[in-house]
């Protein structure tokens, strides 16, 4: 209801705004010079060129504050046609007033007056709504008609009107080219006589005429513009600059921040009720913590900068009331909180684009684009943006961007200050690759560990989005190289230190069908791939060396993954370690095997965020050689075959005989006494379930022994040769499996024979059976984690509805009473003699009540 009512607000505003205005024609202002326009000349044109501007007009007069501007573009395609057919100018009715001069198309020589008021319209676009971000500018906007190829659109304005923010400084820039061709840049600064004006240059020679009449000095700049700038793919941003003039009338850095210091006033009494809500002691280490992360996540980033509000932040009392407010907000009303705790606290000025080439120009207030928060905490200087939310760490922890330097909102200060530089984030990806069979599937268990910055950024994806859209977008990621993949489960996030050390792990589990593939050039060879998919993403550089400009590689970081493979049976590896230095990046790969155990990694550590264009052939080559490291292949001829473990089979035979001779003595020897008269002569009812249970239970055991490549050599020497511990454990599997299998065949002998043993012993063969599962999923975890051994919790919880199930059922079932009656006696025969009349009969009194 209140965001709805607060849109609603918003709207009227910007209706009752852009009704209030309108659009004045007045005469170029008299203290403008303007060049006169050649439209006559035919000019040279070069393909593809859609339109050229041949003048590009900028003139200010400080005393009057005023603006002036005029363009002409002579439009030479249809594409050049579509993009300035438009007359668009923007405005901040807050503090400026528009007045427009001509709009004029010269067509052959001739002048076509364009200008009619009424067609302008005035429209609110909010260019940077996406960012959250409403400024409240207006642009007054005119279609124009009949626009024709070779035709130069010219039109001029003034904006009249300073941000009074500035008082009576002002501050700006001069583009001297652009990325197209300009035939005429024309500028002209007109300053009070004797105003001191700070003017530096970058990548650019053009200095300015200067002259005084009338009281004034004038800046002037005139030259061309021919050679358009274009900035080869994947610039550093911060480096894509055209050649600028900044200008200034502050002195130094120490007037901006005289400038800046009243904008960021407040009362220290408005903070009280605020502060109550957070617990613990002042420079207590978690109280504050959780208040930069209050300031953080639940105050929300938005900007409504109009006017003064572009600069002059909100009271901090407002922005808590509020719960919003943009980077000035925030950082306002973290200094006052910070301060409130006894620590000293600043607001910073910084340009996330320019970086520190902002020091390269005269001392601007302009030359700010956000802002960021300083803090001392036992004596080191701490840095964090406070726009940036779901952010971890500790206090000297906390990940800040690499702003490189900006400008201390602080009583004194009149230089910039240079920023630590950033950590670098950490990422460590532990794969488990589990080949069951040499012919058929695997399983892929992916533990990454983020730090730093990506822990940030995996933290606030989970979130912002919900596990089942994760697990979709990683599982899409991992079928390029698997396209058999499915996922096991979902995707498990833990973040459980979040304000420590900032750790935030996953944990993915897939099944991967058809792990072997045929290969294309060997007959009957089987191969398997193994491949670093998230490193490859991360070497997506350039593939020409032809460039002068910077190339970005990225955010430095430190990335590792390693695979471990599991096989089903010993596998001979050849140990391998490459290390490539690019001066930019450094990348190790190694290979080593013990057993039936494959270990590969690859490291990749990004030393530097860009590279000079000179040093981007290096690069590439270093690229293309670890792109040579990244595959490992397994390869494998099902027609050789595996060895057979001649101890396993004597073993297996021993148990066999063993078995078999006990079980002998069991089925004779072991006859409990009938509970009941015999009332059924077979299996019926419920019982039919555990009859089921029993036929499935040896199959099944039968599979596992096989599945499980018991019988092969290799399987037993990589056991070996992994460590005693695992030959014990796979030993006693083995064992218990062939054992389990004896029995539960018994078990199914006296359950069908209705031997009143055949309920006890049921009950006996499913509780081993629970215990086995808990004994086997505590070692696997415990001991043999990284091995992936089956461990299923699904199988357990099923032993335990098994047994609350059916060992009451055999215990206190009639039916189960009445069914197992049936015992084992040794054949017996007495002989009487029974007298029948005159004749004597022999009979065999056989003693047997149940003869089996």
């Amino acid at each position: 209801m209140h965001r709805t009512l607060l849109l609603g607000m918003l709207l009227l505003g910007v209706i009752i705004s852009v009704n209030a205005q309108k659009i004045t024609v007045s005469e170029i202002p008299n203290w403008v010079t303007t060049p006169k326009l050649d439209v006559n000349s035919k000019r040279e044109t070069q393909i593809g060129e859609g339109y050229r501007y041949l003048l590009f007009d900028k003139q200010i007069n400080l005393p009057a504050k005023e603006s002036f501007y005029r363009y002409s573009v002579q439009v030479l395609s249809a594409d050049g046609i579509q993009e300035n057919s438009d007359v668009l100018i923007d405005y901040d009715p807050t503090f400026q007033k528009l007045e427009i001069h001509e709009v004029n198309i010269y067509r052959s020589g001739k002048k076509i007056n364009k200008l009619e008021a009424d067609d302008f319209a005035l429209i609110q676009k909010e260019t940077s709504a996406d960012r959250h971000i409403y400024d409240g500018a207006l642009s007054a906007l005119m279609h124009l008609s009949d626009v024709q190829k070779n035709d130069i659109i010219d039109y001029s304005y003034t904006l009249k009107g300073f941000n009074p923010v500035y008082g009576n400084q002002f501050s700006g820039f001069l583009y001297h080219k652009l990325y197209v061709k300009v035939e005429n840049f024309h500028y002209r600064l007109l300053v009070p006589q004797g105003q001191p004006l700070q003017i530096h240059t970058n990548e650019h020679a053009y200095q300015p005429e200067k002259l005084s009449k009338n009281g004034m000095d004038i800046y002037k700049w005139s030259h061309d513009g021919m050679q358009a700038i274009s900035f080869d793919v994947n610039v550093p941003y911060w480096s894509a600059m055209y050649p600028m003039t900044s200008y200034s009338t502050f002195s130094d850095w120490k007037s901006v921040v005289d400038w800046a210091l009243p904008l960021y006033k407040y009362s220290a009494n408005e903070l009280d009720i605020i502060k109550k809500q957070f617990a613990g002691s002042k420079e207590n280490i978690s109280r504050i913590t959780n208040i930069i992360r209050y300031v953080q996540d639940d105050i929300r980033y938005l900007g409504l900068e109009s006017g003064m509000s572009a600069y002059r932040p909100n009271a901090p009392s407002k922005v808590f009331k509020q719960k919003y407010g943009d980077c000035k907000d925030k950082s306002l009303l973290l200094v006052a909180l910070l301060r409130s705790e006894g620590l000293e606290a600043y607001p910073v000025l910084v340009n996330t684009q320019w970086k520190n080439n902002i020091e390269a120009f005269s001392a601007n207030a302009s030359a700010f684009d956000h802002c960021v928060v300083t803090y001392k905490w036992k004596g080191e200087n701490i840095y964090v943006d406070p726009t940036i939310t779901d952010q971890g760490g500790n206090l000297t922890g906390i990940y800040f961007p690499d702003y490189k330097m900006g400008l201390v909102v602080k009583p004194g200060n009149s230089a910039l200050t240079t920023f630590p530089e950033a950590k670098k984030s950490v990422q460590k990806v532990e794969e488990l690759i589990a080949v069951h069979d040499l012919e058929g599937n695997a399983t892929l268990q992916i533990r990454t560990e983020y730090r730093g910055r990506k822990a940030d950024e995996t933290r606030s994806s989970f979130v912002n989005s919900t596990v089942d859209e994760i697990s979709k977008t990683y599982l899409d990621f991992y079928s390029a190289i698997y396209p058999g993949i499915e996922a096991s489960g979902p995707i498990e996030f833990s973040d459980s230190d979040r304000n420590i050390s900032n750790v935030v792990t996953t944990l993915e589990n897939y099944t991967i069908e058809n792990f072997w593939k045929k290969s294309d050039t060997e007959e009957n060879q089987l191969y398997a791939e193994v491949y670093p998919l998230e490193l490859n993403s991360r070497l997506g550089f350039p593939q020409s060396a032809s460039r002068e400009m910077d190339y970005y590689l990225g955010e430095p970081e430190e990335f590792t993954i390693t695979t471990k493979l599991i096989m089903p049976e010993f596998w001979a590896v050849e140990e391998y370690h490459k290390r490539i230095d690019a001066g930019a990046f450094i990348y190790e790969n190694m290979v080593k095997g013990e057993g039936n155990i494959i270990d590969i990694s690859h490291k990749y550590e990004l030393l530097k965020s860009s590279v000079p264009g000179t040093e981007v052939a290096k690069i590439i080559e270093s690229k293309n050689s670890v792109n040579n490291e990244l595959n490992y292949y397994l390869t494998y001829d099902p027609n050789t075959g595996s060895s057979l473990s001649i101890p396993a089979i004597i073993c297996c035979a021993f148990i066999l005989a063993a078995s078999f001779f006990f079980g002998t003595k069991l089925y004779k020897g072991y006859n409990p006494a009938p509970q009941s008269k015999s009332y059924y002569d077979g299996i019926g009812g419920w019982l039919v379930f555990p009859a089921i249970t029993l036929l499935v239970v040896p199959i099944t055991i039968v599979f596992n022994l096989v599945d499980g490549t018991y019988f092969n050599g290799s399987v037993w020497t990589g056991a070996g040769n992994y460590g005693n511990g695992l030959q014990v454990y796979y030993g006693v599997s083995f064992v218990f499996l062939i054992f389990m299998f004896c029995y539960s065949i018994l078990t199914l002998i006296f359950f069908f024979k209705l031997r009143t043993a055949a309920p006890q012993m049921f009950i006996l063969l499913i509780t081993i059976n629970f215990i086995s599962l808990l004994i086997e999923a505590y070692v696997a975890d415990q001991y043999f984690h990284e091995l992936a051994i089956d461990s299923s919790s699904v199988d357990i919880f099923r032993g335990v509805i098994g047994l609350f199930i059916w060992i009451p059922y055999f215990v206190k079932s009639e039916r189960v009473k009445s069914t197992f009656t049936r015992t084992y006696f040794e054949y017996k025969k007495d002989v009487v003699f029974v007298d029948k009349g005159n004749h004597g009969e022999k009979v065999d009194k056989t003693n047997y009540d149940q003869l089996n």
